[in-house]
C-alpha cells in the first residue's frame, strides 16, 4: 500500500509536471503597445511573443525604484510646469519690454536722423547766405574804396579849386589894387 501510494503520488507529480509545462507553452500570449509603456506582469516560465522593437524585462526590485522615480517625476512635473509657465511669462514680458525699447529706440534713432539732416540744411542754407553776405560785402569794400579814391581825388581837387579861387581872388585882388593905384595916380597927376 504504501508502495502504491508512492506510485500514485509520483504518477500524480509527473502527470501535474507534464500538464504544467504543456499548459505554460501553450499561453503563448503576444504584446506591443507602441504608444505607452506598460507593466504586464508574468511569472518565470510563461513564455511570450514580442511584436515590437523594444521590451525591457525587470526584476521587481528594479523594477519598484524605476516605479517610483517615475512617480516622483510626474509630481514634480507640476511644479516644474508652474516654474516653465512662470518663466515663459517672464520671457514674453522680457520680449514685449525688449521690442517696445526698440521701438522707441527707432523712433529716438529716426528724431535724430531727421534733427541731423535738418541741422545739415541749415548750414548749408547759412553757407550759402554767407557767401552771399560775404560777396556783397567785398563788392562794398570794393566800392567804399572806390569811393574813398574818388573822395580823395574830389578833396584834392576841393583843394586845387580852392587855391585856383583863392589865387583868382588874390589876382583880383592885386589887379584892383593896381587898377587902384593907376586910378588914384591918374586922378593925382590930373589934378
Amino acid at each position: 500500500m504504501i508502495i502504491q501510494i508512492k506510485n500514485y503520488l509520483l504518477a500524480s507529480l509527473i502527470l501535474i509536471l507534464l500538464y504544467s509545462s504543456l499548459f505554460a507553452q501553450s499561453t503563448t500570449e503576444s504584446i506591443c503597445d507602441d504608444h505607452s509603456f506598460s507593466v504586464l506582469p508574468r511569472l518565470n516560465g510563461q513564455v511570450i511573443k514580442v511584436t515590437c522593437d523594444t521590451v525591457y524585462i525587470l526584476n521587481k526590485t528594479t523594477f519598484r525604484l524605476l516605479s517610483s522615480s517615475y512617480k516622483n517625476f510626474r509630481s514634480q512635473s507640476g511644479s516644474l510646469k508652474n516654474f516653465f509657465d512662470a518663466a515663459d511669462n517672464y520671457l514674453y514680458e522680457y520680449d514685449r519690454h525688449e521690442a517696445e525699447q526698440a521701438a522707441k529706440f527707432d523712433s529716438l534713432r529716426n528724431y535724430f536722423q531727421l534733427l541731423t539732416d535738418s541741422s545739415k540744411n541749415l548750414v548749408n542754407i547759412t553757407n550759402a547766405h554767407m557767401q552771399t553776405i560775404n560777396a556783397d560785402l567785398s563788392s562794398i569794400q570794393l566800392n567804399v574804396e572806390s569811393a574813398r579814391e574818388k573822395i580823395s581825388s574830389a578833396q584834392v581837387d576841393i583843394v586845387k579849386n580852392e587855391r585856383r579861387k583863392w589865387w583868382d581872388r588874390v589876382k583880383w585882388g592885386l589887379g584892383g589894387l593896381v587898377i587902384g593905384i593907376a586910378a588914384t595916380t591918374i586922378l593925382i597927376g590930373i589934378k
